[in-house]
């Protein structure tokens, strides 16, 4: 749906696959995971918190998108209720980072704002740059520098977004 603005992406291919996410929603909110990478291990934790973190933030933020988003309304609820109680559990920052995404999409600022902040608390400075330092594989599978870059770049749009950029 993001592609909106540069190529036409029919309006009910969005609404289809958005249907298809809400009917694939567990009951506590999350998604269930099909790839290791998710959780940013090997497949013993694809379903951890930090995969279900990242994977519920990723898919709930889907239906913000949609021509008709008021549709989705319930399965969005479910999955914001599952990011606040999950999000505390995790401390990966990259999957910290998708679930305040998340929640701005959703419109909700008040839930973004403390995982922002644990995120914004712990980053690494040198002079006068600012950066997250990812723990561990991110979902697109970056590792070390690059999820660093990746992560850090997730944030910085979502402190954008919430209004608190030039906080940091």
């Amino acid at each position: 749906a993001e592609m909106r603005d540069h190529v036409h992406v029919d309006p009910n291919v969005i609404t289809r696959a958005n249907q298809w996410l809400a009917n694939q929603q567990r009951k506590a909110g999350s998604w269930p995971i099909y790839a290791s990478r998710v959780s940013g291990g090997g497949w013993y934790d694809a379903d951890d918190d930090i995969g279900q973190l990242r994977s519920t933030a990723f898919v709930a933020s889907a239906p913000t998108h949609d021509p008709d988003p008021k549709k989705y309304a319930s399965p969005l609820e479910k999955a914001m209720d599952r990011i606040v109680e999950r999000a505390p559990f995790v401390s990966s920052p990259n999957a910290l980072a998708w679930a305040a995404t998340a929640a701005l999409d959703a419109k909700q600022p008040e839930v973004a704002a403390p995982i922002l902040g644990r995120i914004t608390s712990k980053l690494a400075r040198d002079q006068d740059t600012a950066w997250v330092a990812s723990t561990r594989r991110t979902w697109m599978g970056a590792s070390s520098r690059w999820a660093d870059i990746e992560t850090t770049a997730l944030t910085a749009d979502a402190l954008r977004r919430s209004g608190r950029g030039a906080d940091v």
